[in-house]
């Protein structure tokens, strides 16, 4: 199991959820299958998918992909990224 891939999905507005994908085989595909295509966040709000890679030694955070609330900032790009690989 070591090596895989999963994100948490972490929703926050109107509905505060959150879900967990996975198991993936890489951060490429994992990107590809659920953030690539996507331009905002689930009903509009912020949704943070938050990337963790399963190692021998436990679970580590490699990075995110963050969609912000279009009413709380002002910027024409809302999708952020962040990772440490």
């Amino acid at each position: 199991m070591s090596g895989q891939i999963f994100i948490t999905v972490t929703q926050r507005g109107y509905t505060d959820s959150t879900d967990l994908l996975g198991p993936f085989k890489s951060i490429e595909e994992g990107k590809r299958l659920v953030t690539d295509s996507e331009t905002r966040g689930l009903d509009g709000d912020e949704t943070r998918y938050t990337f963790f890679e399963t190692t021998r030694s436990g679970t580590k955070e490699v990075g995110y992909v963050l969609f912000k609330d279009e009413c709380e900032y002002d910027e024409e790009d809302l999708k952020e990224e962040h990772f440490s690989k």
